[in-house]
């Protein structure tokens, strides 16, 4: 499980060197955009806009 944790932090880190602080994440409430969510917040953007899906 820590390969794919490092996998998914390392692909975060590719977005953030792209992006910077420039990032959008939009969220579902569902468990993988809260770990895409928490993944691009461990690589350091801040801030950083999200938003949620009408439901």
């Amino acid at each position: 499980m820590r390969e794919h944790a490092d996998r998914v932090l390392a692909l975060a880190g590719v977005a953030v060197k792209l992006y910077g602080d420039n990032i959008q994440c939009p969220l579902s409430a569902g468990y993988d955009s809260r770990m895409a969510l928490a993944a691009l917040r461990a690589q350091g953007p801040n801030p950083m806009s999200m938003s949620t899906a009408p439901g």
